[in-house]
């Protein structure tokens, strides 16, 4: 608990507040404007606080260079026959830090750490808006890895979690910082590419992605050899929503799959092969 005066000085602060800001004594704080101490707070609350009651969490930095959560109460109160503020906070970290968790897990893959299939369509959905502005193209790139179910019935399926994690990483690795990367499930892949200008270019950096497919990779002692097959579908022409570009990106994929270790983009002769 702190109590502050009209000047914004700190009069009064007990034993648990001296613990939550990392002090070592209450002369750290007593004496101190309350903007040091709450410096994050908005200027807003130094006028309302006087008035109504308020709680809200905020970030705080304390004293002993740590960064914790903090539910204040502000209350306007008589203390020692003066109008001041006192402000009662409870230490809420851990249990901000576990909903910012859950946040993260509703819309990433636990194993790779890559956007999930739910944020991915919501980030399509937003790039193809931004690009009907621009006039811009985007692609949409289904990458399945061959032969994966292979490796799990040989290795186990540690293994092929080792596997997964490490050809996630790779994708990473040969992709453009604007581009988003999703784990769809099991061993397949969707990769959003942005702001790219024609076919040429998209076939490029699915290219340079493919080739970098052909290295093994060394897990466990083990060397192990998986290709892929790719499909591609381009905003706008091979479809104008989220949906149809991944219906049609499965559709191309399903034709890439047929010779394996190769990239087809949509066509109607995929879509005729997918049926």
């Amino acid at each position: 608990m702190l109590v502050f005066d009209q000047d914004g000085i700190i009069i009064y602060a007990n034993t648990g507040a001296v613990q939550l800001f990392g002090a070592k004594q209450k002369s750290e704080i007593v004496g101190v404007p309350i903007r040091n101490i709450c410096c994050g707070v908005d200027d807003t609350v130094w006028e309302t606080c006087w008035k109504d009651e308020l709680s809200f969490i905020e970030k705080v930095h304390t004293l002993d260079d740590r960064t914790i959560y903090a539910r204040m109460a502000f209350s306007p109160i008589e203390y020692g026959d003066k109008t001041a503020v006192q402000v009662v906070m409870l230490d809420v970290t851990e249990r901000v830090h576990y909903e910012e968790q859950l946040k993260y897990l509703a819309f990433h893959d636990a194993l790779t750490g890559f956007p999930n299939r739910r944020l991915f369509l919501d980030v399509v959905r937003e790039s193809i808006e931004e690009a009907k502005q621009t006039n811009d193209q985007l692609a949409i790139v289904y990458i399945d890895m061959d032969h994966f179910k292979e490796v799990n019935d040989t290795f186990g399926h540690d293994m092929g979690d080792q596997l997964l994690k490490r050809f996630a990483q790779r994708v990473k690795e040969n992709i453009e910082p604007n581009a988003i990367p999703c784990r769809m499930g099991g061993d397949e892949f969707l990769l959003l590419l942005r702001g790219v200008t024609n076919d040429w270019d998209i076939e490029k950096k699915v290219y340079k992605l493919h080739q970098s497919m052909q290295k093994p990779f060394f897990i466990n002692g083990h060397k192990i050899v998986v290709t892929t097959s790719i499909g591609i579908a381009i905003y706008p022409w091979h479809g104008s929503t989220a949906k149809e570009l991944i219906l049609h990106v499965d559709q191309a994929l399903y034709r890439a799959k047929a010779k394996r270790n190769h990239y087809q983009f949509y066509s109607q002769e995929a879509k005729q092969a997918a049926k």
